[in-house]
């Protein structure tokens, strides 16, 4: 008989090992007939909702969702928008064609999205900031959202249902980007008041080791058409969606030649706030960033810049600090500040050592054509086209009287050396404050050529039509320089003092002009004037009379006092003080100028010694202020001449009158008459012992008399 067969126990390792692999084998079949089976795309409505419920917004998927498995699953997107709230230009605040989304498997456990690889294709994203302030690149989940757009809204609709009792909003999950990429598309942003800078994008990168790493980007695009480089250094792009700590920068751009960097932190990217940063601009020339502002911009060559910004405290407004800029022929240093608010307030304070309006006005027309429209330089040989005017001397220019109304500002700027129009004006301090609309200048001093001025003006903007006040002192001018500053030969000198207490109401300074109250003055105490000048001017006027010996005659007449004072009352100035008197030639004045009509109505007596004796030829100035006419005052030369006809008709008989007539220009004026003129140019009360000034009348008081009254007639019997 044999044997019975042998029953071999199976190991206890041997039997676990075969149920595992059983385990896996269903396992495996069980995710194989998953992976077959699994659509993404049906999760549309829970992305879609997901969405709204972490944002406030709504998401429109047009294309199929599809995923690819691996231990980093691909998500792939096509036609996608992206909504923006309420108050915004457009219905998307994004759209793109193709987004491909490659996540860590493993994170998704823990409820935290960390998206490896981030592709665009073609975005059409606008950035946009709305009238009230509001962005729209802050997210906030649906029940936040939906409380804040009632809030904002000016139309609210019916109140959003309350949530269920013991319902909170649904924090949105921790987001980590590692790398993003896009290819083509556009990028927008868009101010308050609609300007919209446009970046077209050819390619985007941003790189990082890690989720959390600090960020690489290189970017190529276009701005509004100028070509773009920009490579930058920044925190992580999940900072952006919301950063813990400050968010650094680090940003290099090349925009068609011109060099921008900036260097320094966010507090809060995504909202915009928390800056501080440190900014430099090297621009070879201005023209070529005319795209990226959107205006047409001067050719100024060689600009450098640079400042720090950083936010107001508060976040509702930006400081610039450290400011220095320097091109050819110009500079300016100093700080400044924007706030935001019901009533926007500017402040500066700022200083220059040299501006050479002459040379950077003249890079405008030897730059390349900007389509900029510029006036010509204002220097020597090429004036400034004038100001818009109404037929006459005062401009119809509004006057930016709207601006004072809308925002706050206090400027103050020092300039060491100005110079414009080929002159050069030193010392210039100025104070400029708006507050609530009206507007106050003080101090505003300058070395002028010739001299000092100081001035101070009001222009209040409330009112209608706006007040103007202005009060000028300028005591102590050389003359001869004023008048080479103005273009006309220096054929007299001594010290000019200029004075004036105006008002007026009018937002042109035509209307200004057409509406002045008060007292302006110049006056001359002493000096010299050149004898061709004076002779020919007097020869315009006096024609009954021959001067030529005197218009021809060499060297300098001694000027006693030139006096002018004329009050303004609503537009009409009355000349309540005109005096001239030199050693040979004496004049006085009286009439109106009004200021509105640009007219003259001026009675002046120019007085001439003959034979001892002083003859007044008086003359009526008429007309314009540009262009006057000058004729005989026929009654004012028998009335002011009779008492002299005894003492003509004695030198004409002994056959003497022209000898007469020349001895006439050897006669000396003493300036006696100078006192009461002289005090009310100055805007003073005219001295006790003074003979009153001109009065109102068609001619004004004779002027003093010669030392030697018959000095004329000796030479005749010598």
């Amino acid at each position: 008989m044999g044997r019975p067969p042998i029953r071999r126990r199976r190991h206890p390792l041997r039997l676990v090992a075969l149920v595992l692999g059983g385990v896996i084998i269903v396992a495996a079949g069980a995710i194989g007939v998953f992976l077959a089976t699994f659509d993404p795309d049906s999760y549309k409505p829970q992305i879609v909702a997901a969405v709204q419920s972490a944002t406030g917004r709504e998401l429109t998927i047009g294309g199929r969702i599809g995923l690819s498995f691996s231990l980093q699953p691909t998500l792939e997107v096509t036609d996608v928008s992206f909504g923006n709230p309420p108050g915004f230009s457009r219905p998307q605040m994004a759209t793109l064609q193709r987004l491909r989304l490659q996540l860590a498997l493993i994170p998704l456990l823990s409820k935290q999205i960390q998206i490896n690889k981030l592709v665009l294709v073609k975005p059409d994203i606008l950035l946009e900031r709305n009238a009230q302030g509001q962005t729209n690149w802050q997210l906030a989940p649906a029940v936040v959202a939906a409380a804040s757009s009632a809030r904002a809204s000016p139309h609210p609709g019916p109140p959003p249902a309350p949530a269920p009792q013991g319902a909170t909003a649904t924090a949105p999950p921790s987001i980590a980007l590692s790398s993003l990429q896009i290819e083509g598309g556009t990028l927008g942003l868009r101010d308050a008041s609609g300007k919209t800078t446009t970046l077209a994008l050819q390619k985007l990168s941003a790189t990082a080791t890690s989720a959390d790493a600090p960020m690489n980007l290189t970017m190529d695009a276009t701005c509004n058409g100028a070509p773009v480089t920009l490579t930058a250094d920044t925190g992580p792009l999940s900072g952006l969606l919301g950063a813990s700590a400050p968010w650094p920068i680090k940003l290099t751009a090349i925009v068609d030649g011109a060099k921008f960097s900036v260097d320094g932190t966010f507090d809060e990217p995504a909202a915009g706030r928390g800056l501080a940063v440190a900014v430099a601009a090297d621009i070879p020339d201005l023209a070529v960033l005319s795209p990226l502002a959107g205006a047409a911009l001067p050719p100024l060559k060689t600009i450098k810049a640079q400042f720090k910004a950083a936010d107001l405290e508060g976040g509702d407004g930006v400081a610039i600090s450290d400011l220095t800029l320097s091109m050819p022929n110009a500079d300016l240093a100093g700080s400044a500040s924007w706030r935001n608010g019901t009533r926007p307030a500017v402040t500066a304070n700022l200083a220059a050592k040299q501006i050479d309006l002459d040379a950077v006005t003249g890079q405008f027309s030897a730059g390349p054509s900007t389509g900029l429209s510029v006036g010509a330089s204002s220097g020597p040989g090429n004036p400034a086209a004038p100001a818009t005017r109404s037929g006459g001397l005062m401009p119809d220019a509004k006057l930016p009287v709207a601006a004072l109304r809308q925002a706050d500002a206090d400027v103050q700027l020092a300039v060491d050396d100005l110079r414009t129009g080929g002159r050069d004006y030193k010392a210039i301090k100025l104070h400029a404050v708006d507050k609530n609309g009206q507007l106050t200048v003080d101090p505003f001093t300058a070395e002028i050529p010739g001299g000092t001025l100081n001035a101070k003006l009001t222009l209040d903007a409330n009112p209608t039509p706006p007040t103007m006040t202005l009060s000028v002192q300028a005591p102590s001018l050389v003359l001869q320089t004023v008048l080479q500053a103005l273009g006309k030969p220096g054929y007299a000198s001594g010290t000019l003092e200029v004075r004036a207490d105006l008002r007026g109401t009018g937002d042109t300074p035509h209307a200004i002009a057409a509406s002045l109250d008060g007292p302006i003055g110049v006056a001359v105490p002493k000096g010299e004037i050149e004898s061709k000048l004076l002779g020919g001017m007097m020869s315009q006027l006096v024609r009954q009379i021959e001067l030529n010996k005197l218009a021809n005659v060499a060297g300098m007449s001694t000027l006693n006092c030139f006096a002018l004072r004329i009050d303004a009352n609503n537009g009409v100035g009355t000349v309540r003080a005109l005096r001239l008197d030199t050693s040979t030639i004496s004049m006085d004045g009286s009439g109106t100028v009004n200021f509105g009509t640009e007219t003259l109505d001026l009675h002046l007596k120019p007085m001439i010694g003959i034979a001892g004796t002083d003859i007044a030829t008086p003359v009526i100035v008429r007309g314009s202020i540009a262009n006057p006419s000058i004729e005989p005052d026929a009654v004012g030369t028998v009335t002011g001449n009779i008492g002299n006809a005894a003492k003509l008709a004695l030198g004409a008989s002994t056959g003497g009158l022209a000898l007469i007539i020349g001895s006439a220009l050897e006669q000396k004026f003493s300036g006696d008459g100078c006192a009461a003129p002289l005090a009310l140019a100055r805007l003073q009360t005219p001295p006790a012992s003074a003979p009153p000034a001109s009065p109102s009348s068609s001619v004004g008081p004779t002027p003093s008399k010669p030392a030697n009254p018959l000095g004329g007639l000796k030479k005749l019997f010598q």
